[in-house]
């Protein structure tokens, strides 16, 4: 009988270890922010207005390539300003 007993009270607690911890800066970090967001925290007080941020939506020049829910823009908080033309020359220039 006791080792029944063991083997009872020892199941719930091995159900609890089982799930894993996320880190706490995994917990605070959004998936993705408004573009709005992104622009002024990657170019500050000098953002680019909303309008010009969805000309390089369209373009393609953020990498990782914005999601379109609803009638707003979302984008990863890591996302890069890319221009694909400046990257082709640099390419071409042997730069990169």
């Amino acid at each position: 009988m006791d080792a029944v007993d063991e083997t009872r009270t020892k199941a719930p607690r091995e159900r609890e270890l089982s799930v894993p911890v996320l880190p706490e800066s995994a917990k605070r970090r959004p998936k993705l922010i408004p573009i709005a967001v992104w622009a002024e925290e990657t170019f500050g007080d000098y953002a680019p207005p909303v309008r010009t941020i969805r000309s390089w939506i369209r373009a393609g020049k953020i990498y990782p390539m914005p999601v379109k829910i609803g009638r707003s823009y979302y984008v990863k908080p890591d996302a890069e300003y890319v221009d694909p033309l400046v990257q082709r020359f640099r390419r071409s220039i042997g730069r990169y």
